[in-house]
């Protein structure tokens, strides 16, 4: 399981953008948000505006989940808890050129608040290229077995 957490960190290290999924008062509402992650820190992090309905929402409810994927072949969710934090320390420690462009006036006067998620398990899911599960899929259906498109871990933090 050790394993499969480090793997967890370096596949959510390269896919960056995730839909964090928090809930409110409507339910459950799923947001596109770059995240920062921190494997030393166990924390995943991201620049948010503060006044945000997320914010409110993780106020609330800091339960979240963190949905990743490439749109192709490589997929990982986890769920976590969430705090906010308005340090400015830290908003210019994980200030960005994504941020930047956000937020032109910078980390100094920028209205955000950081969202950290401390996740603690989830699965992932990694695939072949399009041309090899293709093949395995042909495969499959000619040979009547089940194919096998890839590897699934679970995972602990």
């Amino acid at each position: 399981m050790e394993h499969n957490a480090k793997h967890a960190w370096e596949m959510i290290s390269k896919l960056d953008i995730c839909t964090l999924v928090s809930k409110g008062e409507q339910g459950f509402t799923g947001r596109p948000m770059s995240s920062i992650p921190r494997p030393d820190q166990q924390a995943i992090y991201f620049i948010s505006v503060a006044n945000s309905p997320q914010i409110a929402e993780i106020s609330a409810h800091p339960t979240v989940f963190l949905a990743y994927g490439d749109g192709a072949k490589n997929f990982l969710s986890t769920e976590g808890d969430a705090t906010i934090s308005t340090d400015r320390e830290l908003i210019a420690e994980l200030w960005n050129p994504g941020a930047q462009a956000f937020w032109p006036e910078g980390p100094e006067k920028a209205p955000v608040s950081v969202i950290t998620v401390t996740p603690r398990r989830g699965e992932y899911w990694e695939g072949y290229n399009a041309a090899v599960s293709a093949a395995k899929f042909v495969f499959a259906l000619a040979t009547r077995t089940k194919a096998e498109m890839g590897e699934n871990r679970t995972f602990r933090i």
